[in-house]
């Protein structure tokens, strides 16, 4: 099972009736997963090799919009705070500073990438907790619900670019 460690902005707290829309939650992370698969525009693409630098420059233009907008609405929007947190498609371990129950229902908001301020939002079941007063960085451990197999699959496909694009950055060249 691949993981990624690191320090996102999440929320948690309990959930009222509103429930997590599959349909966002798909849009969140089909946009994750082509920013997982970097700039697409290269000198190999398709369109330039058919001489189509407007295509090529049309897209560029898009992203710089995207980017700019994204930028816009982070810094209006009140993101959670930054916590350290391990997460897998299945589970997440979470540094908290609240106190939570054993399978105790919660509402996880996920940030996970600063270009697209949009979450990820998941209920999810304590499955473990460690109190903060206790241990001074309380971890959280989650099991997430996926009610659509879609989400789950395109969480993993994230995971997996994700965890490749780090292992390539951090290997020598």
């Amino acid at each position: 099972m691949l993981t990624i460690e690191t320090d996102l902005p999440i929320g948690i707290s309990i959930p009222d009736e509103t429930q997590p829309n599959p349909d966002s939650n798909l849009y969140v992370i089909r946009s994750l997963n082509l920013l997982a698969l970097g700039n697409r525009c290269d000198p190999g693409d398709s369109a330039l090799l058919e001489g189509n630098y407007d295509l090529a420059r049309l897209e560029a233009k898009v992203d710089m919009l995207l980017a700019m907008v994204s930028s816009l609405v982070a810094e209006k929007s009140l993101l959670p705070p930054t916590r350290s947190v391990r997460f897998s498609a299945e589970a997440l371990t979470v540094s908290v500073e609240e106190s939570f129950a054993i399978n105790q229902v919660v509402l996880v908001t996920l940030y996970p990438h600063p270009d697209l301020p949009h979450p990820l939002v998941f209920k999810a079941t304590v499955t473990a907790a460690n109190a903060a007063g206790v241990d001074p960085a309380g971890q959280l451990e989650l099991t997430l619900e996926h009610p659509d197999p879609s989400v789950r699959d395109e969480f993993e496909r994230y995971i997996f670019l994700r965890h490749r694009r780090e292992h390539a950055a951090n290997s020598p060249k």
